[in-house]
């Protein structure tokens, strides 16, 4: 049996991926995301070939996950965000 996944909500409204972010979030390291490969980290960043994940929040170590479009991250699944950071 599949464990439920935990609804993400900010400013009221569920959010499943990055797509359904409001426009102006801004700040996309608030947010905890799981790749289509499997990984998982908070945003740190990106550039037009990827994006930067920290395993958990304040680790030194940061990990590429490479896309070939940086418009394919618009479908990456959001497991929290963190509106403290």
């Amino acid at each position: 049996m599949k464990k439920k996944d935990k609804k993400v909500i900010y400013d009221g409204k569920e959010i499943k991926t990055i797509s359904d972010l409001p426009k102006g979030f801004g700040g996309l390291n608030k947010i905890k995301v799981i790749a289509p490969d499997g990984t998982i980290g908070w945003w740190v960043s990106q550039w037009d070939k990827g994006v930067w994940l920290r395993k958990e929040k304040g680790d030194s170590q940061v990990h590429p996950v490479f896309v070939e479009d940086l418009k394919e991250v618009l479908t990456w699944k959001i497991l929290e965000i963190d509106e403290t950071l």
